[in-house]
């Protein structure tokens, strides 16, 4: 999913997908310094199309390499900011971008 020599528009990808219905919290894996600039921005997609979350901590989605913490994420609050989340057909659940006030937890991951 990335931005780069993208042949359709975000909403015409977000329409090949079905919307997340699930239940609970969404998580997002991170390194422990990123997270002062994720409470100020928010999760961006960066090179992305969309973040990738995952749907338990123990996931391998939504992990980077060597990852700090877990980010929990509030589904309604993101959908109070009037953006979808998405699963996309191989099952990854997406989101364009997560609002800082999205975000509710952190949890530390041990090595």
């Amino acid at each position: 999913h990335s931005r780069e020599g993208m042949p359709v528009t975000l909403e015409a990808l977000e329409a090949s997908w079905m919307p997340w219905r699930g239940e609970g919290s969404l998580w997002h894996g991170t390194h422990t310094d990123a997270v002062p600039s994720i409470a100020r921005e928010g999760l961006r997609p960066q090179e992305r199309t969309h973040v990738h979350l995952a749907e338990s901590t123990a996931s391998r989605v939504g992990k980077r390499a060597n990852v700090g913490v877990m980010l929990e994420v509030s589904p309604p609050r993101v959908f109070a900011h009037g953006l979808g989340i998405f699963r996309s057909p191989n099952g990854v659940v997406l989101a364009r971008e997560v609002p800082p006030d999205c975000i509710v937890g952190v949890v530390g991951v041990s090595s």
